[in-house]
């Protein structure tokens, strides 16, 4: 006696596609970053230089050094970083901290350190989002 495996086959075709259904609240979830340290491409670190020197008057240049980011529970990314610039004198400011957000491969600088306190304030609110320069 022959037995037909034409209905063996449809039913593993069927629980074989059973497992490809997509909802749209696991593909959202998979697009959202978890918050954390975010690790900076090139042209977002060469965004967040180029924008924090267009930021600050009379800055011919701008040596970066240390520049870190991360992401807070609601998708921003905060970056603090610390830069030594020279003016168009030639002055050199020395390392001085500064911190803003980056979103759409633009960075939106809030603070710079200066003074005592403006520098303690920056490097505080730096720790408070959890970016450690």
């Amino acid at each position: 006696m022959k037995r037909s495996i034409a209905p063996v086959m449809a039913g593993l075709l069927v629980l074989s596609l059973a497992g490809c259904t997509s909802t749209p609240n696991a593909n959202k979830a998979a697009r959202s970053a978890p918050p954390g340290p975010v690790t900076l491409s090139d042209a977002e670190r060469s965004a967040v230089e180029r924008d924090t020197i267009a930021a600050l008057p009379d800055v011919s240049a701008g040596t970066f050094r240390t520049i870190s980011a991360a992401r807070s529970a609601d998708g921003r990314v905060t970056v603090c970083g610390y830069i030594n610039v020279t003016s168009g004198s030639g002055t050199r400011s020395g390392d001085t901290p500064f911190i803003g957000v980056l979103a759409g491969g633009e960075f939106q600088m809030s603070a710079i350190g200066g003074t005592s306190e403006e520098t303690v304030a920056v490097q505080s609110e730096c720790i408070q989002n959890r970016v450690y320069i």
